[in-house]
């Protein structure tokens, strides 16, 4: 291998590492980057995305032109990322942290239902026709949009949402609570994108 190829090589192999490993973490803490840079969160995926594709595209272009040579050196870079890719690909990463996080935080989260269903937490205050319920300070965890929940008690059901992502404008998306049957159009005056049961009573719900 001459020392231009050879540098080539090595460059290309640091880049497969660097942008396969930032798209398998990126996938692995996919609900803590939402949670925290919803807004940028979409960018953020589509720029690694766009980056693995790119540096996949460029160790295949390498591979096929040095595929004469036979060196097992040449299958690296196009290994590496075609391992990422398929890695992102096939393992639910999303759906494995949000199940994660509602079975660890399914107690305190029912607790917190309990304090408000019984009025021992209180509205905190009100936007849009939307109630919220500031968390004390050992909950604050279980909801982002700064520890709010958001409350809907109408004809007799009560409904409580955790944030799992700050919204933009009108968007929710979180864990719901009902004491009636699975949500509908108009809880929250809202409209469901999404509608999955988690257990008894509980939801993941996105909606507008």
């Amino acid at each position: 291998m001459s020392r231009a190829l050879s540098v080539k090589h090595s460059v290309l192999i640091s880049a497969s590492i660097a942008v396969s490993l930032l798209c398998i973490l990126e996938k692995i803490f996919c609900l803590e980057i939402a949670s925290r840079l919803w807004g940028i969160y979409v960018v953020i995926e589509y720029l690694l995305s766009g980056l693995l594709i790119l540096v996949s595209v460029w160790s295949l272009a390498f591979f096929a032109y040095n595929i004469k040579k036979s060196k097992l050196a040449y299958y690296i870079p196009v290994s590496i990322n075609l391992s990422a890719l398929l890695t992102i690909t096939l393992v639910p990463f999303w759906a494995i942290r949000l199940n994660f996080n509602f079975k660890t935080n399914l107690i305190e989260r029912q607790k917190v239902v309990t304090m408000i269903i019984s009025g021992e937490l209180q509205n905190s205050y009100s936007e849009h026709d939307a109630i919220f319920v500031q968390l004390p300070k050992e909950y604050k965890h279980l909801s982002r949009n700064y520890g709010n929940v958001m409350v809907d008690c109408r004809n007799g059901t009560t409904r409580v949402l955790f944030y799992m992502a700050d919204g933009i404008l009108d968007n929710f998306e979180g864990f719901m609570y009902t004491t009636g049957e699975c949500p509908k159009i108009g809880d929250f005056d809202a409209k469901f994108l999404l509608i999955e049961p988690k257990g008894q009573h509980w939801f993941y719900v996105i909606g507008l």
